[in-house]
């Protein structure tokens, strides 16, 4: 799933730089080659990364902790109750 908001969010990126280029109606300017440059700028890629990388860890470091040691207590809490399924 994050790997599709990372591609998703270099798309946008890329054309939020590239829509004030195409105002400038300059026929030299191929959008499509233009748009493909701009998703693979540096300046875009590190952006990206720096953000889903802080994402990534911050999800991992969420589902490792809270979940294990939440999931641990409930389960030595619960008292199941009803018939059985």
């Amino acid at each position: 799933m994050i790997a599709k908001l990372r591609e998703l969010d270099t798309e946008l990126t890329a054309c939020r730089l590239l829509f004030p280029l195409l105002r400038l109606n300059d026929p030299r300017l191929q959008p499509e080659e233009s748009l493909e440059v701009l998703k693979d700028s540096a300046q875009v890629q590190r952006s990206i990364q720096e953000k889903y990388d802080r994402l990534e860890e911050m999800v991992e470091r969420f589902f490792e902790t809270a979940a294990d040691e939440e999931l641990s207590q409930w389960f030595e809490a619960w008292k199941p109750s009803g018939p059985i399924n």
